[in-house]
């Protein structure tokens, strides 16, 4: 909707408004669960523990729409690879060292393109 338009908002615009609305609430019924989880794993009591966990896990999922995040992953899972690779090489395994500079490959030409 235009900001001087007196029509009513669209059903598309609601739809999209209770989709984000819905996403949001099940974002953070996910990281209650992860923040409970883990602060029964790592044996943490308290409400503080269980609050930061929380916090931690929501910045986790909001990154997950962040497109450096994804850069960065696939950066380093490029680069894993080229280690790896190495590692392979080294020891003589040219098979495996090439299924890795394969992947690595793949893996940079990902991050390449997701570069804004």
């Amino acid at each position: 909707m235009e900001e001087d338009s007196a029509q009513p908002y669209t059903l598309k615009e609601w739809a999209g408004a209770l989709a984000l609305v819905a996403l949001l609430i099940a974002a953070a019924m996910v990281a209650t669960a992860i923040s409970g989880y883990v602060a029964d794993v790592l044996g943490l009591s308290g409400e503080f523990a269980r609050w930061t966990l929380f916090f931690v896990a929501m910045l986790i999922l909001g990154s997950a729409f962040y497109r450096p995040f994804w850069v960065l992953a696939f950066g380093l899972g490029a680069l894993a690879a080229l280690v790896t690779m190495a590692a392979y090489i080294v020891h003589f395994q040219i098979l495996p060292a090439f299924g890795f500079a394969v992947l690595a490959l793949a893996l940079g030409a990902i991050s390449t393109v997701l570069l804004p």
